[in-house]
């Protein structure tokens, strides 16, 4: 878990500048496809460039999965319910020869989730049983109420007391004790080169950890494979907070002054320069103390802030509430690769 947890802040940093880079790619691409003159060979090509860049924005998604605890939007959710969907969309999905079969509790109790997020983890762990059973095999997913003693949440690293469980087993290959070890390292992988990038269950580790819960797995070769996920029961922890919303004054027409407040010059070209190109006035600020510099020189009319949160010097949590107080009228969009921010 420490070992994780430190290459989960290392991926944390290196992703969130990787990530810096392709929302400036992301930005030219789309300035260049707005070019009318251009053949369709390019478009061709631009089109290709779009496909990379999503590629590697998803890669980057799964890096920050786990480096990020609390990223996970959660809400009240029916784990029997998300699963029974889901199951009906891997019945189309997966081969023929592999059989999916459920064993829901009726009375499982609520937990507190995030579908989308829930979603990557069954599709991340079909696709593995998929990949396990080559000849065919059965897939079942099995929901439970369960109190773990402390013998038993010692075992899972959680604390004693009541969870839901998900697990999902499959009659494949299985895995030896070696594997078994390194199953949750990023980039680790049995699979040929080209056919998987090796962060599926880094993944899987990553969401359940955001969900304040656990995973385990239990596998022995030519025995298959279980993993068993454990969520606290939604009436252990409050609704999350949702914060306040803002209401912002709409603005029509392309007449009106921006300021931008990003410290990455590449994004900040980009962005100024297809604002522009829709007829706003663009102004631009580094970091918090510029940005506010800005707001207040004299006859000064700003009418929109989109600024990123983290930036040198005061920091851009503090510069959004510094600006808040002195113009409590502007308004202000936060873009930011922080999430849970």
């Amino acid at each position: 878990a420490q070992k994780l947890e430190a290459l989960g802040t290392l991926a944390s940093g290196v992703a969130h500048d990787f990530n810096n880079i392709l929302q400036a790619l992301t930005g030219r691409v789309e300035i260049m496809a707005r070019d009318q003159s251009l053949s369709q060979t390019t478009r061709g090509h631009i089109d290709k460039m779009r496909g990379s860049i999503l590629r590697a924005g998803d890669l980057v998604t799964r890096m920050l999965s786990v480096s990020r605890a609390g990223e996970a939007r959660l809400a009240i959710l029916d784990l029997n319910q998300e699963i029974a969907s889901l199951v009906e969309m891997l019945r189309h999905a997966l081969p023929r020869m592999v059989r999916i079969r459920t064993d829901l509790a009726p009375d499982l109790a609520p937990i507190q989730g995030d579908a989308n997020r829930l979603e990557q983890v069954v599709l991340n762990l079909a696709a593995n049983a998929r990949d396990a059973m080559p000849e065919g095999g059965e897939l079942t997913f099995t929901t439970r109420n369960q109190r773990l003693d402390e013998a038993a949440a010692r075992a899972a690293g959680l604390s004693p007391g009541d969870y839901v469980t998900l697990e999902v087993s499959d009659t494949g290959q299985g895995m030896d004790k070696l594997t078994m070890g390194r199953i949750f390292e990023p980039f680790f992988s049995t699979k040929a080169p080209g056919q998987g990038t090796g962060l599926g269950l880094y993944s899987v580790y990553g969401i359940i950890r955001e969900h304040h819960g656990a995973v385990t797995c239990r596998s022995q070769p030519g025995e298959g494979t279980r993993f068993t996920m454990y969520f606290p029961p939604a009436a252990a922890r409050p609704e999350p907070d949702q914060g306040q919303i803002l209401a912002c004054a709409p603005t029509g027409g392309g007449d009106q002054t921006l300021l931008l407040v990003d410290d990455e010059p590449e994004i900040m070209a980009c962005y100024s320069e297809a604002l522009a190109a829709q007829g706003y006035q663009v102004l631009q600020a580094a970091t918090g103390e510029e940005a506010l510099r800005r707001l207040d020189e004299p006859g000064r009319t700003i009418d929109l802030i989109v600024m990123d949160l983290n930036m040198p010097g005061m920091g851009g949590e503090k510069a959004l509430r510094l600006i808040r107080e002195r113009h409590p009228g502007v308004c202000i969009i936060v873009a930011s690769g922080y999430q849970d921010r």
